[in-house]
């Protein structure tokens, strides 16, 4: 094992090695980023800190896989502990103290979780295919394929995401997509966040949106937040319409459910 030195940290044994061979990754731990890599190493060259990498019986890294090959970039032992407390599932609230997990960890973590147990044509992996597809940034993906217009109540982190109606989905998306040649924001994501809290009332029509917007773009302009694009929207929604045919919900908030998805459920969708 090459062991330099032991002392404690925490109550832990802490444990040094020369061995970089020792020591293996999780698959389906985030993704490496060389970038990371490049700063730790530079943090570490001003001052090492001796930060322990945690790691089960194996010697396959829990927490640190960063840190990892920076030590070894630099020919220095690495600084170690076992923790058999840990499950894999606890990686991503263990990794979180160090640099956070983004979206893009956890969808590359289940979908490694889906392909280990052989699943095939799974939320995640709907999922990793939709954002590809339509080339949306990921909350929005989670919204319109869920149905659910938050990553925590959505599940996504946890591995409980669950796809409602992909080819609901699907219209909404091919929607705000087609909205490319009339307004330079349409992938904002606040712009995407006001269109989908639109979409959800049974009586907003998309075909009415699409036709407003193509012959009134101009008056669509950018705003600072997803409240701002959902006042400018209704106003051009409503531009030429007789009071009766307008759209005049007022309260749009998280609380509010999918009236469209909920149609489709009940079999009253038309």
């Amino acid at each position: 094992v090459n062991m330099l030195n032991v002392s404690k940290r925490y109550g832990e044994v802490v444990e040094s090695s020369f061995d970089y061979e020792l020591f293996t990754l999780l698959p389906n731990n985030r993704p490496i980023r060389e970038a990371h890599i490049r700063k730790l190493v530079e943090k570490i060259r001003i001052k090492d800190l001796r930060q322990p990498i945690q790691i089960n019986d194996e010697f396959q890294i829990l927490d640190g896989q960063h840190r990892f090959f920076a030590y070894q970039q630099l020919k220095l032992p690495i600084p170690y502990f076992i923790n058999n407390s840990v499950e894999e599932a606890d990686i991503a609230v263990l990794n979180s103290t160090s640099r956070k997990w983004s979206d893009k960890d956890y969808l590359h973590y289940w979908l490694g979780k889906e392909k280990e147990n052989n699943i095939n044509f799974g939320a995640y992996q709907t999922l990793d295919w939709f954002l590809n597809k339509y080339k949306i940034i990921l909350p929005i993906g989670v919204f319109l394929l869920s149905s659910i217009p938050h990553l925590g109540t959505a599940g996504f982190r946890e591995g409980k995401f669950k796809i409602r109606n992909l080819e609901l989905a699907k219209e909404r998306a091919d929607f705000m997509i087609s909205l490319k040649p009339y307004f330079e924001y349409y992938k904002k994501i606040v712009f995407l966040q006001a269109l989908y809290y639109l979409m959800r009332h049974r009586d907003f029509s998309l075909e009415r949106m699409y036709q407003a917007i193509s012959k009134n773009s101009s008056e669509l302009h950018g705003q600072a937040s997803r409240n701002g694009y959902i006042t400018n929207l209704i106003k051009v929604y409503n531009k030429g319409l007789s009071k009766d045919k307008q759209f005049n919900k007022t309260v749009f908030n998280a609380s509010v459910c999918d009236e469209v998805a909920d149609d489709i459920d009940d079999k009253k969708y038309k």
